[in-house]
């Protein structure tokens, strides 16, 4: 028995540490961005990037590329914006957006919410930031469902105008926003896009 036990304890051990040297290879690689590689240009502005996370994303989602930007000097992480499941609007960083190129992550805590919804939440967030930061323009950043949010978002009229649209991973021809299920790849892919189009 006390031999199962040693086993079971040696494991959970050995996972630890093995955990534990992963998160901090991950951090040691952020606080050590590779020295040959630096921006060949880097144009700074006062526009905002927004960040908006995917399906199910969380302040991970972004948290890295933030950071990397950050520490490469091509931008500064200036607000946190948490959106809570009622549409609550938290703000967390200064009261003037004055860093060269300024990012603003924004974390939705019903991260699987409607994309409607997001929309409408992403609306207001634009809204506060040109009343209350004077900000005159912004640019977007979408990583997958995140990316369709984005889109919808452009397709109504916007309190301001949007410079530059970034999407990455984007599931623009994908009926079934979210999950992944047998009706996400409901079009055979030829190399020249999907037979079929959505919309």
């Amino acid at each position: 028995m006390w031999q199962i036990i040693n086993q079971l304890l040696a494991v959970i051990v050995i996972l630890v540490v093995a955990a534990a040297c992963l998160i901090g290879l991950d951090y040691y690689k952020l606080a050590h961005v590779q020295h040959h590689w630096c921006p060949r240009l880097t144009h700074y502005e006062t526009a905002p990037t927004l960040f908006i996370h995917g399906y199910r994303g969380n302040r991970y989602s972004m948290g890295h590329l933030l950071m990397r930007l950050q520490k490469t000097g091509i931008a500064k992480k200036a607000l946190v914006i948490k959106v809570a499941a009622n549409g609550t609007l938290t703000f967390k960083g200064p009261q003037e957006l004055t860093a060269s190129n300024p990012t603003i992550q924004v974390l939705f805590q019903n991260n699987h919410a409607d994309v409607q919804d997001q929309v409408r939440w992403l609306s207001q967030i634009v809204a506060i930031l040109k009343k209350d930061y004077d900000v005159t323009t912004i640019n977007l950043v979408g990583h997958s469902m995140g990316a369709i949010t984005v889109l919808r978002y452009l397709l109504k009229p916007t309190a301001v105008p949007v410079k530059a649209v970034v999407l990455l991973a984007a599931p623009v021809n994908d009926p079934s926003i979210g999950p992944d299920t047998a009706t996400v790849f409901w079009s055979e892919l030829t190399q020249r896009g999907p037979r079929k189009k959505n919309g």
